[in-house]
């Protein structure tokens, strides 16, 4: 009986012992998963809300993590560097970011899709300008606190202000800077819209197109309204229906910033603006931004319109210049005063005037016309002047300068058809002048004679001279020659409607008699 009550007795003490033993080994197992383990990731933010077609950059305590994506049922997607894009077409209302690295527990965050009703929206940039950036929104029920963000690359946003209102002005802008803003109401961000701040230019349509000057280094900018989906077209050129030149480029953005083009004119090559136009469909409703720059080293003249808008939207915050002036002309010449008339511009309210001493020099401005006429009295006699024009609209911007009339300070004969020729006497030195009529595009004879039907004498010339100052032909007879003008009269075809000078010089030693017309 001992003996089986002692068998009992180790029986029940070895299977303690056995439990004891297991105990320890699972906890021993335990304890060396844990040693095995170098902490958890932290992902930040660990919560965000965004909305459909948004994008949050998600970081990492640790390096050479792996992203995943849990729980989207859209085109939601992480990238390999944690840039999480949320798709427009996302019908889930949570998704869950994953950070994996080996022997470190998972790093999760959070992320909550708001509804189409919580979302800010009809963020739209008002009026850019260099100095401030206006924005606007649509009202949410039951906000009282708006918060403006902005951007300089699109992903980081930091916070400028608040507003009670769905409106707010940024004055803290650097001229010529691209800026990216979105407005947050109860945590939820609206989408993102972009804008340079800088003066633009509404986008013209092909009808409304105009000849725009753009200085050496300078950029212009224009936008224009679109809607979702819409297909456009931008086209640009020089004016006459040629490519701008090399280094003369343009660049276009969507709404949200997205580069529609980029299209720079290099060293090798012309922009091909018009021979191959730009053709975009707009990605949301809301502005397209247009840049323009010159970099050829030259001042340039450009057109550019688009396609596919109607022109009723004025998009731009300033007038564009205005019209060339295209009609340029000398009036009246006298030794001691030049007046000059021209056509009125539509939108000029003003023009300057400009003279050189020679057709490729400098031109200096002299004076300003609230009218039509403009006389200048400070010319000695017998000096030859170029003048240019430029139209000024009401903001002061002038348009394309046009070098479009000539004269000497003298007065001038009218010349006659040959019918009207009279014999007139040159002493020797001395000059005449003449003018006559002329329509661009018709051909025209001067011929000019010793009153005999013969060649005038060596040492007897004759210039003219096209509406611009132009050199249509100069004609000196030298010691060794009588000037051809009656055996080999000139003949020419007008540039531009306006006037034709001629030069009439005696530089034989002695009176000469001559005749002078055209037919």
């Amino acid at each position: 009986m001992k003996n089986r009550l002692y068998l009992m007795v180790l029986i029940v003490m070895g299977l303690v012992f056995s439990a004891c033993s297991l105990v320890d080994s699972n906890s021993n197992s335990n304890s060396n998963s844990n040693n095995n383990s170098d902490g958890t990731i932290t992902v930040t933010p660990s919560t965000v809300t965004l909305v459909r077609g948004e994008t949050q950059q998600f970081t990492a305590d640790q390096s050479w993590v792996t992203w995943s994506l849990e729980g989207a049922t859209g085109n939601s997607n992480i990238s390999n560097g944690g840039l999480l894009t949320v798709g427009n077409d996302e019908t889930a209302s949570t998704l869950t970011v994953r950070a994996k690295k080996s022997y470190y527990n998972d790093g999760t965050a959070r992320v909550t899709v708001a509804s189409p009703s919580q979302t800010p929206s009809g963020l739209k940039v008002n009026k850019p300008g260099p100095d401030n950036i206006q924005l606007s929104w649509s009202s949410m029920s039951g906000v009282t606190q708006y918060t403006v963000q902005r951007s300089v690359n699109g992903k980081d946003f930091g916070t400028i202000g608040t507003a009670s209102s769905t409106s707010y002005t940024d004055n803290a802008v650097l001229s010529g800077t691209s800026y990216y803003y979105r407005v947050q109401a109860n945590g939820v961000n609206s989408n993102v819209i972009f804008v340079f701040a800088a003066d633009y230019f509404n986008m013209p349509t092909f009808a409304q197109r105009k000849l725009i000057p753009l200085v050496n280094s300078g950029k212009h900018y224009y936008r224009f309204s679109v809607d979702i989906g819409q297909s456009y077209t931008i086209e640009w050129q020089n004016g006459n229906n040629q490519n701008t030149p090399r280094s003369f480029g343009v660049d276009a953005y969507q709404n949200n910033g997205t580069l529609i083009f980029s299209r720079p004119a290099n060293y090798y090559s012309d922009a091909t603006g018009y021979t191959n136009p730009s053709v975009f469909t707009a990605t949301a409703t809301g502005f397209v931004s247009i840049v323009i720059y010159n970099n050829t080293g030259d001042n340039q003249e450009y057109q550019i319109y688009c396609y596919g808008i109607d022109g009723t939207v004025d998009s731009g915050t300033v007038a564009l210049p205005p019209y060339k002036v295209n009609a340029f002309r000398v009036s009246s010449p006298y030794q001691d005063s030049i007046t000059l008339t021209w056509d009125a511009v539509s939108d000029g309210i003003k023009y300057n005037i400009y003279r050189a001493n020679t057709q490729n020099g400098t031109p200096g401005k002299i004076g300003e016309s609230n009218t039509t006429t403009y006389t200048d009295n400070q010319v000695p006699p017998g000096g030859s002047f170029w003048y240019t024009i430029a139209a000024v609209n009401a903001d002061g911007r002038e348009g394309c300068r046009f070098q479009g009339a000539f004269s000497f300070a003298a007065s001038h004969y009218t010349l006659s058809l040959y019918s009207g020729a009279q014999t007139l006497s040159l002493t020797a030195g001395a000059k005449h002048y003449y003018r006559f009529a002329v329509t661009q595009g018709n051909s025209y004879t001067i011929e000019w004679q010793d009153g005999n039907n013969q060649n005038t004498p060596r040492s007897f010339g004759v210039d003219a001279y096209q509406n611009n100052g132009t050199l249509i032909f100069s004609r000196p007879a030298n010691y060794y020659s009588d000037a051809t003008g009656y055996t080999n009269p000139s003949v020419f075809t007008a540039t531009a409607t306006g006037f034709v000078t001629i030069e009439v010089y005696n530089n034989t030693g002695s009176s000469q008699n001559y005749q002078i017309y055209y037919y």
